[in-house]
């Protein structure tokens, strides 16, 4: 599909023709990064984050602009790199804010403005940064008229309450994520959220005394939602091991060893699995064939250069 359009872009007859095949694209190329990223392809994922930008540029659409600005935010290093994260959050948030006249353009920016929370709350816990930042979403949340789900975002009320726990949760507000979940009903949300909810509870649990139990629950019902999201998620191996050194000794630690064990007899590649088996502490990169091939076809040049 992504093929196809850089060749409409190319060939388009006209400008109206060729704009349309531009949008497009942004919307094509925006669920490719998601599906990179999660599958343990970052440099897919900026790939793909920069042919959103480049596309963006020539339309000159401030709401396309805006997804291309999420795109790059969410795609970014984040080790040592949330300031910068947040700075192209803000800048984005200024950019659109004049632009902001519907529904579509309300939910890109409502999640600029999650995007600027989440990395103001992992720099150097700025509160108040983070504060306004979820009261304007919670605001932008409360226009909505229908459930939101412009460019595939989900941007509605109830996710705004899944990135306040995972705010919460990045600033090692673990008391205050798992209260502020009990009010959130996920069941509304696409896999892939409920799984990013579940593991965000699930390791504010974990670092509660005698709720490990419950942490482990949780964090299978992640799984559940989204394995694949779950065997190349960071926060899920990290919160696998520090459970890990905390329930030694019990029964509970059989069970999690065999979590690493189970992913690795999942993975397509051998090595990998091989070398993962053994440890806790460790992620499995789980790609089908087909999916391999698939996500190589971002390397094409944009054709509209």
């Amino acid at each position: 599909m992504i093929d196809e359009i850089h060749c409409l872009v190319a060939t388009a007859r006209d400008e109206r023709q060729r704009a349309d095949a531009l949008r497009l694209l942004v919307e094509v190329v925006h669920p490719a990064a998601f599906v990179c990223s999660i599958l343990g392809y970052p440099d897919l994922a900026r790939l793909a984050a920069v042919q959103a930008a480049e596309a963006a540029r020539c339309l000159d659409d401030p709401v396309y602009q805006g997804v291309a600005d999420f795109m790059r935010a969410m795609t970014a290093p984040r080790a040592g790199s949330w300031d910068r994260i947040l700075k192209i959050s803000e800048d984005a948030v200024n950019r659109l804010e004049p632009h902001v006249t519907d529904e579509v353009g309300i939910q890109v920016y409502g999640m600029l403005h999650l995007t600027a929370a989440l990395a103001a709350s992992a720099n150097s816990h700025r509160m108040d940064c983070v504060n306004a930042h979820l009261a304007e979403a919670a605001d932008l949340a409360g226009r909505l008229s229908g459930g939101g789900n412009a460019f595939g975002l989900s941007f509605n009320a109830v996710n705004v309450g899944v990135w306040q726990v995972m705010v919460a949760a990045e600033s090692g507000d673990y008391p205050t994520a798992v209260g502020l979940a009990r009010d959130v009903d996920v069941s509304p949300l696409p896999r892939n959220r409920r799984c990013q909810f579940n593991l965000e509870v699930g390791r504010s649990l974990a670092h509660q005394r005698g709720k490990e139990r419950e942490a482990v629950m949780t964090l299978k019902q992640a799984e559940n939602a989204a394995p694949q999201r779950m065997r190349n998620s960071t926060a899920a191996r990290e919160t696998v091991t520090y459970l890990l050194g905390r329930v030694r000794a019990t029964g509970l630690a059989r069970e999690l060893r065999a979590w690493p064990r189970a992913w690795a007899s999942r993975t397509d590649s051998p090595g990998l699995a091989a070398a993962w088996a053994p440890s806790a502490s460790c992620v499995t990169v789980f790609v089908a064939g087909p999916a391999r091939c698939w996500v190589r076809r971002l390397t094409h040049g944009f054709a509209g250069r």
